[in-house]
């Protein structure tokens, strides 16, 4: 899991940066689009984020169908910690 680590933070970064410089740019784009362009062109952006987010659900790095980060990563969490100082 640890080795994941960096790559995860670079591609999350990438992410960011894409989705927030878009937004940016669709700003610009679409203050001359009638209100039914400006409609179904934010039909389309939700559409996009929709996607992600599934792709992301089912197929993310760290989307492990509910299950808590201590399970994932195999490391003991606070109460197991508790219990090995015993």
């Amino acid at each position: 899991m640890a080795d994941q680590v960096p790559c995860q933070a670079r591609l999350t970064a990438v992410v960011r940066f894409v989705s927030i410089g878009g937004y940016i740019g669709t700003i610009y784009w679409a203050q001359h689009l009638s209100t039914t362009s400006l409609i179904g062109f934010n039909l389309v952006i939700w559409g996009v984020g929709l996607l992600g987010a599934l792709l992301w659900f089912f197929g993310g790095i760290e989307t492990d169908k509910g299950m808590d980060i201590e399970s994932v990563s195999g490391e003991p969490d606070a109460w197991e910690l508790l219990d090995l100082q015993r």
